[in-house]
């Protein structure tokens, strides 16, 4: 089991727990490049640190949410 990422602020001292990508498609049920091409098309807000990208769970809720919308939006219109 992998670990969440710590990441503290600079500016404020915040700390927030970040997933790795791997982590985040496992949280939202998608492959990881599903993940990465929603990221590449800014569908959800994403964290890069050196080559990685990172997710706050709060984000991932916000994306799962907002899919949920497009499913139901479909769903009425047939």
């Amino acid at each position: 089991m992998r670990l969440r990422q710590k990441v503290t602020c600079d500016s404020c001292g915040h700390e927030n727990e970040l997933l790795d990508l791997v982590q985040a498609a496992d949280y939202v049920g998608q492959h990881p490049e599903s993940l990465r091409r929603h990221v590449r098309y800014e569908d959800i807000e994403v964290t890069k640190i050196e080559r990685g990208l990172y997710f706050k769970e709060k984000d991932l809720q916000d994306f799962l949410a907002l899919e949920d919308k497009m499913v139901e939006a479909e769903s009425t219109q047939t």
